[in-house]
């Protein structure tokens, strides 16, 4: 098993990395590995769901997130790399969609995934970070959902030419089984609308 963002993943695939399964954050990169002919384009399915919050070092984070990331004298901002991994760039969408413009005052340290991105923020080297909230759901962060960044869709898609191994284990992935696990995980099982996260758990 190989862990990595998907657009590394997809990079290694690139260079003759061998795999069955490959799973991913972006539908991008998705789509790149079935035009390239690497995944069987039948096989490709949603399975999980996952959203953007806001964390920050304090015990309670801003109730108006939007406002909070406008604001002078955040300090840094640690967001995932714009345009070359997946939270970069569902990061991207969500500030332009939001027309979020981070003051002058504010400096934004990038991270290679989101494992990085929280990480600047657990060990104070920033004030504020969006990370996806699987990550802040596995820990005691206090963290704020991002309500416009909540539509972001993990993929599955079985390499060409796999055999019935390969098939068996996408079909795992999409159980129930596999879904209790993803869901310990903090993510959304597909299939689930209108499930809210807040600081604890669902409601």
């Amino acid at each position: 098993m190989h862990y990595g963002s998907s657009t590394q993943l997809l990079h290694q695939v690139k260079q003759g990395a061998q795999f069955d399964v490959f799973l991913s954050a972006s539908p991008y990169d998705m789509e790149e590995m079935t035009d390239g002919g690497y995944t069987d384009a039948s096989s490709v399915r949603t399975f999980i769901k996952n959203d953007l919050v806001l964390v920050t070092g304090d015990k309670e984070t801003p109730e108006q997130p939007e406002a909070y990331l406008k604001q002078k004298g955040i300090g840094f901002l640690a967001l995932g790399e714009l345009n070359r991994v997946p939270l970069g760039v569902y990061t991207k969408k969500y500030l332009d969609r939001e027309g979020i413009k981070t003051a002058a005052e504010t400096t934004r340290v990038y991270g290679k995934d989101a494992f990085q991105v929280f990480r600047y923020v657990r060990v104070k080297q920033a004030d504020a970070g969006i990370v996806y909230g699987s990550d802040a759901r596995r820990t005691s962060y206090p963290y704020t959902p991002l309500e416009s960044g909540s539509d972001i869709r993990y993929q599955l898609g079985v390499s060409r030419g796999a055999g019935v191994a390969a098939h068996d284990t996408a079909d795992w992935l999409m159980s129930s089984e596999a879904m209790e696990m993803f869901r310990e995980g903090g993510f959304i099982p597909a299939g689930e609308e209108n499930v809210v996260w807040r600081n604890g758990g669902r409601r």
